[in-house]
C-alpha cells in the first residue's frame, strides 16, 4: 500500500536518498509495476466502461500505453524475437497496446469518416481490457495459495495447444461436409447449418454438450423437402430420408473422432503431464518464482510506466553527456582520455548494481538448489 500512495509522485520520492534503495530495489520495482498495471485498469474501464472521456483520464492511458511500448522494445532489444514471443505474457501485453491503439486511433478516424465499421473499433477495448486482466495473472505464481496450481495450469498449454490443431482441423471438415448438405434447404424452419459459421458453432458447442444427439439429428432432419427438376416442371418430395442417412453418417463419424477419440485422448496426455509435474512441483514452483524475482533483480529501468518514459529520457540524454565527454577527451592533444569525476562515479554506480545484481542471482540459485 506504501508503494502505491508513493505512486503518482515516484519520481519526486526517487529522488530523496532515503527511500530511493526502496523503490530501486526487486520488490519495489514489482509493488510499482503491479499498482501502476492497476492504475491502468481503473482508469481503463472508466474510460471506457463509465463512458467518460476526460482530457486528463486519456492522457494517462496515452502515457502508459507509451511506456509500456518503450519497455517492450527494451524486453524485446534484450531477449531477442525469438526468446521474446515464445513468452505468453508478451503476448498479452502486446495484444494490450496493439487492442488500445487501434481502438483509439481508428475509432476517431472512422468516426470523422461514417463508416460502419466504427461500432466495432468502439468495442474494441473489450479486448484490451480482457488481455490487461489476464497479463496480471503471471502473479498467481507467487501465491503459495494457487501458485502450484496455477503453474500445472500453465504447463498444459503445450498438450491443449496440440489437442486444438487437431480438433480444429476435424471440426473445419466437417463444418464444410454439413454446410454443403444443408446450404439448400430454404423451408423457413431454422436449422443451424445453413450458413458456414453457424456450422462451426454449433459442432463445437455438440462435443461439450450432453443433449441426445441422435433425437437432434432427427429433428433436425424431418419435413426437408426438395425440388426435383423434371421435364413438365418441378415437384416436390419428402427428402428427410435422404438428408436422415447422409446426416445421421456424417454425424456418427464426426462424434467418434472428436469425442471417443480426440477427447479422450486430450484427457489422458493432460493426466500424464499432471502426474509428471506432481513429482516435481515444488522444485518447479521455487524455480518459476526466482524467474520471476530475477527478472525484477536484472530490469535496467526502475519506474514502471508511464513513469518510464521520464527515466528513459534522461538515461539517453547522460548517454549523450558522456558520449559527448569521451568524444572531447579523445580529441585532446595528449591523445589520451581523461576520466574525470562524474564518469568515474557513473561507472562506480554500474559496478555496485552488477555486483548487487549477482549476489541476488547467487541467493535464488542456492535457494533453488537448497529446495
Amino acid at each position: 500500500m506504501f508503494y502505491g500512495l508513493l505512486l503518482p509522485v515516484l519520481p519526486m520520492v526517487y529522488a530523496l536518498r532515503l527511500t530511493r534503495k526502496y523503490i530501486s530495489s526487486p520488490k519495489g520495482k514489482f509493488l510499482t509495476e503491479q499498482f501502476s498495471a492497476i492504475f491502468f485498469l481503473v482508469a481503463l474501464f472508466v474510460y471506457e466502461v463509465l463512458d467518460n472521456h476526460h482530457p486528463v483520464l486519456f492522457s494517462f492511458l496515452l502515457s502508459w500505453i507509451l511506456g509500456s511500448l518503450a519497455s517492450e522494445l527494451i524486453q524485446l532489444r534484450i531477449y531477442g524475437p525469438r526468446r521474446y514471443f515464445e513468452n505468453i505474457w508478451t503476448i498479452l501485453d502486446l495484444l494490450v497496446l496493439i487492442s488500445f491503439a487501434a481502438g483509439v486511433i481508428l475509432r476517431d478516424y472512422f468516426i470523422m469518416s461514417g463508416s460502419h465499421f466504427l461500432l466495432f473499433f468502439e468495442k474494441l477495448p473489450a479486448l484490451t481490457l480482457v488481455c490487461a486482466m489476464l497479463r496480471r495473472m503471471q502473479n498467481f505464481y507467487l501465491s503459495e495459495l494457487v501458485g502450484k496450481m496455477f503453474l500445472i495450469f500453465m504447463e498444459m498449454k503445450t498438450e491443449v495447444y496440440r489437442f486444438l490443431v487437431i480438433f480444429g482441423y476435424v471440426v473445419l471438415a466437417f463444418a464444410c461436409s454439413f454446410y454443403f448438405l444443408y446450404y439448400d434447404v430454404r423451408d423457413g424452419i431454422f436449422r443451424p447449418f445453413l450458413s458456414f459459421h453457424t456450422s462451426l458453432l454449433h459442432l463445437t458447442m455438440k462435443v461439450f454438450s450432453e443433449t441426445n444427439n441422435i433425437e437432434y439429428l432427427q429433428l433436425l432432419n424431418q419435413n426437408i423437402t426438395i425440388g426435383a427438376a423434371q421435364r413438365n416442371g418441378t415437384i416436390a418430395f419428402d427428402a428427410s430420408g435422404i438428408y436422415d442417412f447422409v446426416g445421421f453418417t456424417l454425424y456418427t463419424i464426426f462424434l467418434m473422432m472428436a469425442i471417443l477419440i480426440l477427447l479422450k485422448l486430450c484427457v489422458a496426455m493432460m493426466t500424464n503431464k499432471y502426474s509428471i509435474l506432481q513429482k516435481n512441483i515444488e522444485k518447479l514452483w521455487y524455480l518459476k518464482r526466482s524467474e520471476i524475482w530475477l527478472y525484477y533483480i536484472r530490469q535496467k529501468i526502475i519506474f514502471p510506466p508511464p513513469y518510464n518514459l521520464l527515466e528513459i529520457f534522461v538515461r539517453i540524454l547522460l548517454d549523450l553527456k558522456r558520449r559527448f565527454q569521451q568524444a572531447v577527451c579523445e580529441a585532446n592533444a595528449s591523445g589520451e582520455p581523461v576520466q574525470d569525476e562524474h564518469q568515474w562515479r557513473t561507472g562506480q554506480r554500474s559496478q555496485d548494481r552488477n555486483d548487487e545484481e549477482e549476489r541476488w542471482t547467487r541467493r535464488f540459485r542456492a535457494i533453488v538448489r537448497r529446495e
